[in-house]
């Protein structure tokens, strides 16, 4: 299996080359902007034109900070929407199934039970508005491709919600974490092997991919202390509102697998299993 991955050199890009390294699969990787300017059509037809007999791409790819969204919605836009357009219109050229990574953000948080793949999107912010206008480009200008979603990703690699309760506990003597807002924390590697299962399966369309079970930031944050054999009363529960943030966040962002589910592809671990692998890494 030959697989085109964008976005190789961000968190997700990263856990899907080391788990897939222990596949058949010959990776073309391109790293940032510089391997592959997404938003130079010419650049993005001619790049990945050149790239004979894949089979995927998966578009990890993507304008992720939340609030510099909401500041500069053109570059969000640029990147995931535009960006996007491009990585349509090259699949459509040289025949490689897409793969996209869309997010939680693409709903409103007003639902009281989780979201399915089949739940009506309403994007709150920038940021998740810009991601659902890639997923229209893909699913206007081809016939097969696959849009997942997935939410509060973390991992070895890089800035994450684990890495930074690990690392900050240690140096404050208090740290205020997010109370009201639910969600399905997922590690990255779990994710990497749930692309992977998806894309075999030949089902095409859109997938809720993340680790099971929900839980709030602040809850995650104390289970991450109480694996640490850290004083969980160092949390401040605070609301988004108290953090003034520019982006407003949906308040449930809770993924429901349920095409997993109807398609019989393996479930991931829990996000405890998964928060717990990760800690056992980071400290050994």
């Amino acid at each position: 299996m030959k697989i085109i991955l964008t976005g190789a050199g961000g968190n997700l890009g990263q856990a899907i080359s080391r788990v897939y390294e222990r596949k058949d699969v010959e990776l073309v990787k391109f790293r940032n902007e510089i391997d592959l300017d997404l938003t130079n059509r010419l650049d993005v037809l001619g790049t990945i034109g050149a790239v004979k007999n894949a089979d995927f791409l998966i578009h990890t790819a993507a304008y992720t900070n939340v609030d510099g969204a909401e500041k500069n919605p053109e570059a969000a836009f640029s990147v995931n929407s535009t960006g996007s357009q491009n990585i349509a219109l090259a699949c459509q050229q040289n025949g490689a199934v897409p793969v996209y990574i869309s997010t939680d953000y693409v709903f409103d948080g007003r639902k009281n039970t989780a979201y399915d793949e089949f739940d009506q999107t309403n994007p709150i912010n920038v940021y998740g508005r810009s991601k659902l206008a890639g997923e229209y480009y893909f699913q206007a200008l081809l016939n097969k491709y696959f849009i997942i979603r997935t939410s509060w990703l973390f991992g070895p690699e890089g800035n994450n919600f684990v890495r930074r309760v690990y690392e900050e506990i240690k140096v404050k003597d208090e740290l205020p974490v997010v109370y009201n807002h639910s969600g399905s924390p997922t590690l990255t590697d779990d994710l990497a092997q749930g692309i992977w299962e998806v894309m075999r399966s030949g089902a095409y369309g859109v997938f809720h991919l993340t680790n099971a079970e929900t839980t709030t930031w602040y809850d995650w944050a104390g289970y991450i202390l109480e694996l640490m054999g850290e004083d969980k009363d160092k949390l401040r529960p605070v609301s988004w509102d108290d953090l003034g943030l520019p982006a407003a966040r949906p308040v449930n962002s809770v993924l429901d697998n349920l095409n997993r589910r109807l398609q019989k592809l393996p479930p991931a671990p829990t996000w405890k299993e998964a928060t717990a692998a990760l800690l056992h890494r980071l400290t050994t």
